[in-house]
């Protein structure tokens, strides 16, 4: 449904990953409830493949970037999208530093 998994954040002390997809999704996996956990989905922000994701899981913050140019912060407590950019002729987003700064 929501296409192949083309990057993972995953944090073993947390127990928490975050996972791009090539439908546009995000998903935000809690594995403190057991091996039949279900994720959450993050829509509505993306237009094209997620290439990239990272999680913070101490702040609560994700990062997710696609191949149609959009950079989303996700709130991961509320399960929203806090910071959007895009259309500054950016076609894709392939790499993000992995401690990007949530403040």
């Amino acid at each position: 449904r929501h296409g192949t998994c083309w990057s993972i954040s995953a944090s073993c002390e947390d127990q928490a990953a975050v996972s791009g997809h090539e439908g546009g999704s995000v998903q935000v996996w809690n594995f403190q409830e057991g091996q039949d956990a279900m994720p959450q989905i993050l829509e509505g922000r993306h237009q094209g493949l997620v290439q990239v994701v990272q999680a913070d899981f101490q702040h609560s913050k994700a990062a997710s970037g696609s191949d149609d140019g959009i950079y989303c912060i996700w709130d991961l407590s509320r399960m929203v999208c806090t910071y959007l950019v895009q259309g500054f002729n950016v076609p894709s987003v392939w790499s993000m530093d992995r401690s990007f700064h949530t403040s």
